[in-house]
C-alpha cells in the first residue's frame, strides 16, 4: 500500500511537471518548403548561466526579424531563406549560409568572466547539432 501511495504521488508529480510547461520533445523539421533551409537554435541545459535570451535575424526579407525567446534548455527552430542570415543576440552575432532543404544549428553559451556575462554564438556541424539538440526541448 504504501508503494502505490508513493508510484501515485509521483506519477502526479510527473504529469503536473509535463503539463505546466509548453515544451515538446525535439522533433526534426523534414518538410522544409522549397527555397528555404531550417536553422535551430538551441541553448543546453548544463553550463549556461543566461535563463532566456531573445533572438532576431536579419536576412534578404527583413532586418531585426524577431525570431523568439529561448530559454536554457529548449530550441527554436527558424525556416530562413536561403544565403546569408545573420543571428542576433544583444550585441552577439553570428552569420550561416542557409542552404536549400539543409539543418543549420545555432548553440548559445553564456559564460562569466570577472563578474560579466558573456555569451558565444557557435555554428555546430549538423551530425553533432542533432545529437545536442535531442537533450533540449521546443519553445
Amino acid at each position: 500500500m504504501k508503494k502505490l501511495i508513493m508510484l501515485l504521488a509521483f506519477a502526479v508529480f510527473i504529469i503536473s511537471g509535463c503539463a505546466s510547461t509548453n515544451k515538446r520533445p525535439f522533433v526534426e523539421i523534414t518538410d522544409i518548403p522549397q527555397g528555404r533551409g531550417v536553422v535551430y537554435i538551441y541553448m543546453p541545459q548544463k553550463k549556461n548561466l543566461l535563463q532566456t535570451a531573445e533572438v532576431r535575424v536579419d536576412n534578404s526579407e527583413a532586418i531585426g526579424t524577431y525570431v523568439g525567446n529561448i530559454l536554457k534548455g529548449t530550441y527554436i527552430p527558424y525556416i530562413a531563406p536561403l544565403g546569408e542570415n545573420l543571428f542576433k543576440i544583444g550585441n552577439k552575432a553570428i552569420s550561416l549560409n542557409v542552404i536549400e532543404n539543409e539543418a543549420s544549428f545555432i548553440k548559445i553559451e553564456s559564460y562569466k568572466v570577472f563578474f560579466k556575462m558573456n555569451i558565444k554564438l557557435a555554428e555546430i556541424d549538423p551530425s553533432a547539432g542533432f545529437v545536442h539538440i535531442r537533450t533540449t526541448q521546443q519553445r
